[in-house]
């Protein structure tokens, strides 16, 4: 839902900040730092969802994170793991970059 809403309003800016977690992310990775790895996540994730500019979204959001946080590390290894999670945060990058928003 927040991708749907923010991309037809992203600005240069938010993609730099998508930009900046993703690679905190990909440096995570190669230095095998989880915890550095989920802070870009959260980031990614957390960039979207203010880009969308829905407040209870947001509101709703921050409440589940911070619920979820004892999860983080089990996560990692479902779905194909880290390098699988950076193929999909990049992938959702370039495909909002080209304007697709139905992800």
């Amino acid at each position: 839902m927040a991708v749907r809403l923010a991309v037809p309003i992203m600005t240069p800016e938010r993609f730099g900040q998508l930009e900046q977690a993703q690679e905190r992310m990909i440096r995570s990775v190669a230095q095998d730092d989880f915890q550095g790895f989920f802070d870009g996540n959260v980031a990614f994730h957390e960039t979207w969802v203010e880009a969308s500019g829905n407040a209870k979204l947001l509101d709703i959001y921050r409440r589940l994170m911070a619920q979820l946080v004892v999860y983080r590390r089990p996560s990692a290894l479902l779905r194909g793991g880290l390098d699988q999670s950076l193929r999909e945060h990049q992938g959702i990058i370039d495909a909002a970059r080209a304007g697709a928003f139905d992800l």
